[in-house]
């Protein structure tokens, strides 16, 4: 950690210990919420590279276990509504990292699946994901982190 980036991290600190935060200090969603922002906030710094969003990596890897898969079984796997997904999907396939395919049984349906770019993709993120639960790991130990897991499960 740089100089600067220590001295941000101390004031941070500091302005946290001053001001109170009344009630959302006993609130697990309000802690939960800032975990999630913070890890959200990490992979992108490693992602920034790939021009990849922290939220699409549930997509992409989604996609790749599942080549095929239709938007809506994607909607239902991600607790994503299709007016979020759509943009995404989209994107991803301006990016080149996804195609739609027509279904051989309904005109009206496609499926979802990587490129060849788009495979070589999931394999970073998939990279960035277990650093970052080696991480968290770290931080709750192994016990802590499965149980945690199967409680937000």
């Amino acid at each position: 950690m740089g100089r600067s980036s220590r001295m941000r991290a101390a004031e941070e600190t500091e302005i946290q210990q001053e001001l109170g935060v009344d009630i959302l200090d006993n609130s697990v969603g309000f802690h939960l919420g800032r975990a999630h922002d913070a890890l959200l906030q990490s992979i992108g710094r490693r992602l920034a590279e790939f021009g990849i969003q922290p939220h699409r990596i549930a997509v992409m890897t989604l996609i790749s276990a599942n080549p095929g898969i239709t938007p809506r079984a994607l909607t239902l796997l991600t607790g994503r509504d299709k007016s979020t997904l759509t943009p995404i999907v989209a994107d991803l396939e301006r990016k080149e990292l996804v195609t739609r395919v027509r279904s051989e049984t309904d005109r009206r349906s496609y499926g979802l699946t990587l490129t060849e770019g788009g495979e070589a993709v999931v394999v970073v993120l998939k990279k960035v994901v277990r650093e970052h639960e080696r991480l968290i790991a770290k931080l709750l130990g192994d016990a802590e982190r499965l149980k945690l897991r199967e409680h937000l499960k």
